[in-house]
């Protein structure tokens, strides 16, 4: 096999599912790609094109390590592809504040992500699936109020 049908066959999956979350509304997840007006570059309709550039970027092959779209409101083009961890794909997502897997703190604009506190050596101690912060408590007195625990 050559070097190229390798590359090509280890990027198979992530071409294959890319084209169907965009062109496909069918697909379950149709909704957060294509259904909102997320493309790919018209060159990443070919197999080895696509394979030959993702393989190409700093951190292919690297364990825990995937595509991920560097402007989440943006396609999948040369300029906006990179590999990434999980923790820095879920800080990426384009989410309403407020919602699932976001906290907000007194009704201002700031906000922090589950998975950065965990990040920073926080465990989650409540037993509910959405935390829950008192209006008025600072970002501090809300995070030591049973909900968050220093690991």
């Amino acid at each position: 096999m050559s070097k190229l049908a390798t590359v090509a066959r280890r990027q198979y999956h992530r071409w294959w599912s890319m084209r169907d979350r965009i062109n496909n509304p069918k697909n379950p997840r149709y909704h957060k790609y294509g259904g909102r007006g997320i493309t790919y570059h018209k060159d990443f309709e070919d197999l080895e094109t696509f394979a030959v550039y993702v393989e190409s970027l700093p951190g292919c092959g690297e364990l825990g390590l995937s595509i991920d779209r560097i402007n989440n409101d943006e396609g999948y083009t040369y300029d906006n592809l990179r590999w990434a961890d999980a923790c820095t794909q879920a800080n990426n997502r384009s989410q309403a504040v407020g919602s699932r897997g976001a906290l907000t703190i007194d009704r201002s604009a700031f906000e922090i992500r589950v998975g950065q506190l965990k990040a920073a050596g926080w465990t989650q101690t409540s037993t509910g699936r959405h935390l829950r912060f008192v209006e008025g408590f600072s970002f501090s007195q809300a995070v030591m109020k049973d909900t968050f625990a220093r690991v």
